[in-house]
Parts: C-alpha cells; sequence; structure tokens
C-alpha cells in the first residue's frame, strides 16, 4: 500500500518569489508577485521557477533581488532626519503647514528620489483643507461612536454637570 507523501516547504522557495500559506491543513507554496496560491506540487524548485519565468518575467530581478520586509539607505535616513531637525529648527512654529510639507518633500527627495518628492509635493496642505478633512473625521468617528452604542445590549454614560456662568 502506497503512501501518501506531503511536500514540505523549503525557507529557498523565497529566493523565487515565494512564500508559504496554510490552505486546508497543508502548506502550500503563494507567489509574492501575483499571490496565486499554487498546489502542493509545484513547490518542486522548477516549477515555481517556470511559474517565475511565465508570469512574472519583467519583474523577475527585482523580486528575486529585493528582500521583503523593504530596504532603506541607512546613510540617506540619517541624512534626511538632520535635514528636517534644520527645518525644526529654522521655525518658530513647528506645526505648521509651511514646515511639514517641506520637511517631508525633502525627506522623500533624499530617500527615495526627485520623482517621487514631487509626487509628494502634490499633496493639499492648505489651512482650509486641513481644517476641512479634520471637521470629517470628527464627524466619521462621531458616528461610529453613536453606532456602536446603539449596536451594544448593555452599556451606562456617567455625566458630571458644568455650569459654564
Amino acid at each position: 500500500m502506497a503512501t501518501n507523501r506531503k511536500r514540505t516547504y523549503q525557507d529557498e522557495f523565497l529566493n523565487y518569489g515565494f512564500t508559504q500559506i496554510e490552505d486546508n491543513g497543508t502548506m502550500k507554496p503563494q507567489c509574492v508577485a501575483c499571490m496565486k496560491i499554487l498546489t502542493s506540487e509545484s513547490s518542486i524548485k522548477s516549477q515555481s521557477k517556470k511559474h517565475l519565468d511565465n508570469l512574472h518575467s519583467k519583474p523577475k530581478k527585482q523580486i528575486l533581488n529585493s528582500n521583503l520586509f523593504g530596504t532603506f539607505d541607512q546613510r540617506s535616513a540619517t541624512r534626511a532626519s538632520f535635514e528636517v531637525a534644520w527645518l525644526i529648527a529654522l521655525e518658530t512654529i513647528h506645526f505648521d503647514k509651511d514646515l511639514v510639507k517641506p520637511a517631508a518633500v525633502k525627506k522623500a527627495e533624499i530617500m527615495c528620489g526627485q520623482k517621487e518628492a514631487k509626487k509628494l509635493n502634490s499633496v493639499p496642505l492648505s489651512t482650509r483643507i486641513i481644517h476641512e478633512r479634520i471637521s470629517i473625521l470628527a464627524e466619521c468617528l462621531e458616528e461610529q461612536v453613536i453606532f456602536a452604542l446603539k449596536q451594544g445590549k448593555h452599556f451606562a454614560i456617567q455625566l458630571d454637570e458644568i455650569d459654564f456662568k
């Protein structure tokens, strides 16, 4: 009688752009590029490589060469931190749109490049827009709290009486 043999997942499949996911009690490979879950028979190196070559031939080098947890240049991060500290030192009001946006753009320029800095520069941070968005968030939060109170079976509210004369 033949025994039912199950393949085990190996960490080296991460080199081929795959991670593991549990599906109905068995570990199956999942492509990190398309999030497709393959059959456990596909966990053979050649099958994983074939999937990567056929479906993801263009970003293959990016998948294989990238760290899945993200990478960044420590020197650039330190430099960006100093640039922001410099901008804060130059301003008298620290939490102002005139400081926040230039600081964020400077960090993006140093860490990601000029293209991403231009994208970040297009984010509107005027006082009017920020005020409107804070008001919208406050209304949404109030609605969520009221909804949660209405859905609850038991709750109690204790209020203190304050005289504003």
